[in-house]
């Protein structure tokens, strides 16, 4: 333990000012900013600390007839702990307002603080994931991926101004790496599982973990932990109606099937499948290292993002290994495959609704409700044909990325 304290202790005095600053940043942004999604933690964390019930599916429309809660049970358990901290400074009837229609708080300066309240456990846990970045990479790397995760807007954007849960997706994946770098696969399996109980995509490394062990037993105990956390979240509510039809089978991840290549008689290739599965085999087929995992983990997060009308907080669970990666091989190829990469998001970003981006600050200045973005701005064909174009830069960029992958060379 004292090692361990030593570490922290270290850590702290070189770091602390980042870390505030960073902190900082985000609450003044997770203050001043409101997207619709962040209603369902408000109404989840209602559900449990103030009406003390166990099921939020259940519940949600009687308290929030606006909101749907389709994400996993351990997404919205995860927000419970900072909840019930700051539950104490909660304004009840600011909140029921809020859960009822929020707009009527725009501009309160209640509302900001309610925001802070709702968005500090993905703000906690973001700043979490930049630390444990800080503690993957190469040590003379360390500081510059912690400034990089803490400073990048999207970073930001994601946690703090629309409140995502892909936040505790991403945690949990970066502490599943950093076991994996320790020789800790078990405890990589559990942090592995973890962030599949939040949403089913890491269960996609699954097979990229299992082929770090070296023996059958040791695959079948990873296999194991790597379900455990999503069994023991999900079995207490199956038997809730409303959990199997929101949640339990909610239909996101099967954009995955949507992109094809049409053969004869009716059938067709299934792009991003037929991706993954090539790219599991050849990771299979080599000798695997740890680096090889994490840039088999972007081929594969990858290969889902450049063949679907994703949304862009997806792009959040690939950005860490991105900047491990780029850290390590930083070369013109990479350069310019993530400046394409950026391009294109903040390109889809502004092409999407305005809730995502000029709307997002009507909290602060509530003539931004009535804001139209491009997407409501142009017509229908403009619309498709700009997206197209920005999905062809991200497609681009990604492959460029990828052949650098397969070429790395150390720098």
């Amino acid at each position: 333990m004292p090692k361990y304290t030593k570490i922290i202790m270290t850590y702290l005095r070189k770091y602390w000012f980042l870390v505030l600053i960073a902190l900082v940043i985000r609450l003044l942004v997770g203050a001043f900013t409101f997207h619709e999604d962040v209603r369902a933690s408000a109404t989840a964390s209602f559900v449990y600390l103030e009406l003390k019930e166990l099921d939020p599916y259940k519940r949600s429309f009687d308290i929030a007839p606006q909101e749907l809660l389709n994400y996993l049970p351990f997404s919205y358990i995860l927000s419970l702990p900072i909840h019930l901290v700051e539950r104490v400074f909660v304004d009840r009837d600011i909140e029921k307002i809020f859960l009822a229609n929020q707009n009527l708080l725009l501009g309160n300066p209640k509302m900001w603080l309610y925001l802070i309240y709702v968005k500090l456990p993905f703000i906690i846990f973001d700043i979490g994931i930049g630390v444990l970045l800080s503690f993957i990479v190469q040590f003379n790397n360390q500081k510059k991926a912690l400034a990089i995760w803490l400073f990048n807007p999207f970073s930001i954007w994601v946690s703090s101004a629309i409140g995502q849960y892909d936040v505790y997706l991403v945690f949990f994946l970066c502490l599943s790496l950093f076991f994996i770098q320790k020789d800790k696969l078990y405890l990589a399996a559990l942090a592995l599982g973890a962030g599949a109980a939040t949403k089913s995509a890491p269960f996609l490394l699954l097979p990229l973990l299992l082929g770090l062990a070296v023996s059958f037993k040791d695959r079948l105990i990873i296999l194991f932990l790597s379900v455990l956390p999503y069994i023991i979240t999900v079995t207490p509510y199956i038997a809730s109606p409303s959990f199997r039809k929101d949640a339990l089978l909610a239909p996101q991840m099967q954009k995955i099937f949507y992109a094809n290549i049409p053969l004869s008689g009716g059938e067709f290739i299934l792009i991003v499948p037929s991706l993954i599965l090539f790219f599991y085999v050849t990771y299979l087929l080599r000798d695997r290292t740890k680096e090889d995992f994490i840039a088999y983990s972007i081929l594969i997060f990858l290969s889902i993002l450049a063949f679907t009308h994703f949304h862009i907080q997806w792009f959040f669970w690939v950005l860490p290994f991105i900047i491990i990666f780029a850290l390590d091989y930083w070369n013109k190829q990479i350069k310019w495959s993530i400046i394409g990469l950026i391009t294109s998001l903040i390109g889809m970003l502004f092409l999407f609704e305005s809730s995502l981006q000029l709307k997002l600050f009507a909290p602060l200045f509530p003539v931004l409700e009535s804001a139209k973005g491009l997407h409501e701005i142009l017509q229908d064909n403009q619309v498709i044909l700009l997206r197209s174009v920005t999905a062809s830069t991200f497609f681009v960029s990604s492959l460029l990325l990828c052949k650098a992958i397969l070429n790395k060379k150390r720098v």
